[in-house]
């Protein structure tokens, strides 16, 4: 079995996605036409725009334990450190 690759965003297109959900584009309609896999990675990218340091940990611990592996939930361990 191959390990799954993490998926990884630049800053521009990060401020893209928040820029459209800030501008009216329905969260929805932003997950499925950038292909992102999960409504709690937008989440994430707002919640970073906007300075949350809760609603991000949140948003990433969530997403974490949707995704079940061992590697993200140690990677939010040491963002945390």
């Amino acid at each position: 079995m191959s390990k799954q690759q993490r998926r990884t965003f630049t800053s521009e297109f990060k401020k893209q996605m928040v820029q459209l959900y800030e501008n009216g584009k329905p969260r929805a309609a932003i997950v499925e036409e950038y292909d992102l896999k999960y409504s709690c990675e937008l989440r994430i990218f707002i919640k970073v725009s906007r300075g949350d340091k809760l609603g991000l940990l949140l948003g990433m611990l969530l997403l974490s334990l949707m995704t079940a592996t061992s590697s993200t939930l140690m990677w939010i361990w040491r963002r945390l450190g």
